[in-house]
Order: structure tokens, then C-alpha cells, then sequence
């Protein structure tokens, strides 16, 4: 597995700690699947496959936009 760094403010660090631990992960876990999940195309086969969640539902989690 590659590390990689990524710069984020103060403020989006101090966010994605507190979602991370709010969702018993950890930060560089939820920035993976992320990745993982853009990588694939999965928000457009959710949004597609279930007319249950919409375009709001496939965003990325609020800490990963800038505040």
C-alpha cells in the first residue's frame, strides 16, 4: 500500500477527525474509501441503481468540502 500527503486546512482536518471518529473510522480510512469509491464510478451506479437516493446521498462526506 502507497502513502500519500494531502493538505487540508486546519479547519477540514479538525472536521474529518471528528466525522472519522463519529463513524468509528479514522480519517485516512474514510479518505481511502473515498478514493476508492471515485475510482470505481460507485456514485453514478448508486445514484443510477436506486431511485431511493438522490444526487444529495452520493456527495463526499461534508469534512472533504472546503468550509
Amino acid at each position: 500500500m502507497r502513502n500519500i500527503t494531502v493538505c487540508v486546512s486546519d479547519e477540514i482536518y479538525k472536521a474529518g477527525r471528528i466525522w472519522a471518529a463519529q463513524n468509528d473510522t479514522t480519517l485516512s480510512a474514510a479518505v481511502r474509501e473515498y478514493l476508492q469509491t471515485l475510482i470505481r464510478g460507485d456514485e453514478f451506479a448508486l445514484a443510477s441503481s436506486d431511485p431511493a437516493i438522490g444526487p444529495e446521498d452520493t456527495h463526499p462526506p461534508s469534512f472533504l468540502q472546503e468550509l
